[in-house]
């Protein structure tokens, strides 16, 4: 039996949100920061908005992270960033027929990728770790 329901509290919820094909080219491999100044320089880069750059992936969870404590967050999302390599969750073409039904394009995560931890995001940032971009999200 899991007894997970009755400690709901015991737990976070992390969202993966991966970079749509047509936001590909604009946030892929760069600072988040450096793709929004992009976007607020030229009309033709889009402006950070989930369901529309990013596109949702799916869900995992994982023990309880206090999101308030960035440094520990950015371990979690690197940690995650590593599994989310191609080489390890899908190594045979096992997450093909996912990616393609979440009309995404790239299997391995990349910088320009987001990850949702409960209610904060998290992106690689030009400090060379994952930060809190939350007042970015639209």
């Amino acid at each position: 039996m899991n007894l997970d329901a009755f400690f709901p509290d015991s737990r976070s919820k992390v969202t993966l949100w991966y970079m749509s094909p047509e936001a590909f080219r604009y946030y892929a491999n760069q600072s988040i920061e450096f793709s929004l100044e992009m976007a607020e320089k030229f009309d033709d880069i889009p402006s950070l908005e989930l369901g529309k750059t990013h596109l949702e992936l799916g869900d995992l969870y994982i023990p309880k992270c206090d999101t308030n404590d960035e440094v520990v967050c950015s371990q979690v999302c690197s940690d995650i960033f590593g599994k989310f390599q191609a080489e390890v969750w899908s190594p045979r073409g096992e997450a093909r027929e996912l990616i393609q039904k979440q009309g995404l394009s790239h299997t391995s995560m990349t910088t320009g990728d987001i990850i949702q931890i409960d209610d904060r995001y998290f992106a690689y940032t030009k400090s060379y770790a994952y930060c809190d971009i939350t007042h970015l999200i639209k």
